[in-house]
């Protein structure tokens, strides 16, 4: 049956197929082959032994966090307590970007902010949108629970 990995602890997988989720060992081959299954991998098991047959191919890989064929990554930022990193940011978009992840920001924390504070992010907000970033606040979460469903 072919499944997805949606969590992994120690060396047991859980694999979701359909409705039904299996814990699962990986095959011996994997480790002889130097292969590892990551959360988010697809893979066709034994459900009568409960163990990984085969790896399907990814689509992309991050390695921190370990997890495979993501679609969507949102970077949750703070604003202020502690202060908006931007090279932290910009590091993470560049990485997630490379690996063909969508990224999404979500700034939170700007009832803390003052006015001008307020205008200084709605100003890299608007760049980031600018340059192909969505971009959402804590106070936006249920439209992006509806961008991400309909992804």
């Amino acid at each position: 049956m072919q499944g997805q990995i949606i969590k992994q602890i120690s060396n047991l997988y859980t694999v979701k197929v359909g409705d039904m989720l299996y814990g699962c060992r990986a095959r011996g081959k994997f480790r002889k082959d130097n292969i590892s299954p990551m959360v988010g991998d697809y893979v066709i098991i034994d459900v009568d032994d409960n163990v990984i047959e085969e790896i399907l191919e990814r689509k992309n890989e991050l390695d921190r966090p370990v997890i495979a064929n993501v679609d969507i990554a949102l970077i949750v930022t703070s604003t202020k307590k502690p202060n908006l990193d931007l090279n932290l940011l910009d590091k993470l978009i560049s990485v997630i970007t490379f690996n063909d992840i969508e990224p999404v920001i979500c700034f939170t924390k700007l009832d803390l902010l003052t006015k001008g504070e307020k205008n200084k992010i709605k100003k890299i907000m608007k760049y980031y949108e600018k340059i192909g970033v969505k971009v959402t606040t804590n106070n936006n979460m249920y439209k992006l629970k509806r961008y991400i469903k309909n992804k």
